[in-house]
């Protein structure tokens, strides 16, 4: 993991002056390799969709399928980026979900500019629906620019009236074009990706002339009242992790009057790079766990009536490797350094954690 990310950081930190440089920069090296693609594309079912949107279908080649639906929105600065990019994560969701995941490829600038690629996810949203498929059962997920699309297409179909997702699920999401963020500062020099003034420069080629401060643009300054429940990942050293802690911030509360906007994120550099991991199984899969966040809430509420203080950490939280057994405790980040490593639990306190894993996946 270590090599990866020095390899990431060498390669693809350092971008070249000019907005045709910068995307041309960024559409070769941002590239998923071919044999990547090719290689988690084994044991899958790619379906490609040309009318009336674009993208791919990913679905697991046994043919043993949920109802549940995961819209894909790629990143890639609204510059770069498809649905076939992408394929390393929706068709580990797709195997692990046992769930068919729709990846689109949306418009990308500066060839199409804002709002062209959000009218694509708003347009693709729309054509699950038409398809018949219940809203209930779709999750919208997207990573860095794709995560502030996720945002925004929700607000779209929250002003639209139309039914709303089940969840969204935001990875690293940009949410604020105006790059004023304190984040973009302290953690250029951390981050394996990006520096702070690279935020302006895609936004720019994003944007064009149109206000940074349009909320379908910069989801950080839009009512987010109303929307589904939210899980947002990032990473402690990321020069986007403003944009996450302010949106969480800004976030309404649920029914239960509990924070609706969840957000996970790493403790050191090691905890970064797992943050990002799909191949997890089934019941520790993060999307998989904010799909059921009211299942997950009435089990906390239930030992709360039972006198217990709090609802019992499924997490192995004695092992840093461990901390997202069962995906139940979801309020907040480790209550440990990632290099912190103490004592496995007694075998009793394991067996425990399984069991209860095991009645909340077969009442689903």
């Amino acid at each position: 993991s270590r090599l990866g990310c020095w390899w990431v950081r060498l390669y693809v930190k350092r971008k070249p002056p000019g907005e045709a440089a910068l995307v041309e920069f960024t559409r070769r090296r941002f590239q998923t390799p071919d044999w990547l693609v090719w290689m988690h594309s084994l044991g899958v079912k790619i379906e490609s969709v040309d009318s009336p949107v674009k993208g791919e279908w990913v679905s697991p080649r046994d043919g043993a399928t949920s109802k549940r639906v995961i819209y894909y929105l790629h990143g890639g600065g609204y510059i770069s980026g498809s649905a076939k990019s992408c394929r390393p994560i929706t068709a580990t969701l797709a195997r692990d979900l046992h769930a068919r995941v729709f990846g689109l490829d949306y418009r990308l600038a500066p060839e199409h500019r804002f709002p062209a690629g959000l009218d694509d996810a708003v347009a693709g949203y729309r054509w699950l629906l038409g398809s018949g498929i219940d809203p209930q059962s779709i999750a919208i997920v997207g990573d860095s620019a794709g995560g502030g699309m996720a945002l925004a297409v929700a607000l779209r179909i929250r002003d639209a009236g139309q039914p709303l997702p089940a969840c969204l699920v935001c990875l690293s999401p940009w949410t604020d074009m105006t790059g004023n963020s304190d984040s973009l500062t302290a953690n250029s020099g951390r981050d394996s990706m990006f520096v702070g003034e690279d935020i302006e420069r895609y936004a720019s080629v994003y944007l064009g002339e149109h206000s940074r401060l349009d909320p379908l643009a910069s989801p950080l300054f839009a009512d987010l009242g109303g929307l589904p429940p939210l899980l947002i990942q990032v990473g402690h050293d990321e020069v986007l992790l403003d944009d996450v802690t302010r949106v969480a911030r800004d976030f309404d509360l649920d029914r239960d009057g509990a924070a609706s906007a969840t957000v996970l994120h790493g403790t050191g550099p090691a905890a970064d790079r797992q943050l990002l991991r799909f191949d997890r199984p089934r019941r520790r899969n993060p999307v998989f766990a904010v799909q059921n966040r009211h299942l997950l809430s009435d089990v906390r509420r239930n030992n709360l009536e039972r006198g217990d203080q709090r609802a019992p950490d499924r997490r192995n939280t004695e092992h840093p490797r461990r901390q997202w057994r069962a995906g139940c405790q979801l309020d907040g980040p480790p209550r440990h350094s990632h290099g912190d490593i103490r004592r496995r639990p007694e075998r009793g306190a394991h067996d425990r954690r399984v069991d209860q894993s095991r009645r909340i996946r077969s009442s689903l």
